[in-house]
């Protein structure tokens, strides 16, 4: 089963069946024969969200382990988001969308920062302004990592601690 670029996929069991099957093959044809192949050039979308979404989680334990380079692991990880967006955006998105086995911590701000590149690629920030936003985006929840996963996956209201904790971070960020 094929799709065209920019088709959407509609179901699960479709879902299930191209990445069962490789949902993805470039135009090889379009490459030119002095163009090297690299591991990265050969995964599908979902592959490489997913090695995005790995590499923040990574960044993430390391921000809170106080472990040193996290500066320059987000910069690079903004790159790679700019270079995903470029390479098949409308891939990336779904990737994004149909993808939720890492936590929702994880996703969410991958998502925003893809929406961002997207966003400020078409109203003509340059690329380098681009990475900030990109590096804010990932960022930006970065002090309730741990409040905000179980939030999510909580289904009752919030306790008073709760809600003391979220105000705390509020205004403490």
């Amino acid at each position: 089963m094929l799709l065209n670029e920019g088709e959407v996929i509609t179901s699960q069991i479709q879902l299930q069946v191209l990445l069962e099957h490789g949902l993805y093959r470039e135009n090889i044809s379009q490459k030119s024969s002095s163009e090297t192949t690299s591991s990265e050039d050969i995964l599908n979308p979902f592959e490489k969200v997913d090695q995005r979404a790995t590499e923040l989680n990574q960044i993430f334990f390391n921000i809170v382990n106080k472990k040193p380079d996290c500066e320059r692991k987000v910069s690079e990880l903004a790159l790679e988001i700019q270079k995903l967006c470029e390479w098949d955006a409308n891939a990336a998105l779904g990737a994004v969308h149909l993808c939720h086995h890492k936590p929702y911590t994880v996703w969410h701000p991958l998502h925003v920062a893809m929406l961002c590149e997207l966003i400020t690629k078409r109203m003509e920030y340059t690329p380098q302004a681009r990475l900030v936003v990109i590096n804010a985006a990932l960022t930006c929840n970065i002090a309730m990592l741990e409040l905000q996963e179980s939030l999510y996956r909580q289904d009752t209201p919030l306790s008073d601690d709760q809600k003391r904790l979220f105000i705390n971070i509020v205004n403490t960020a």
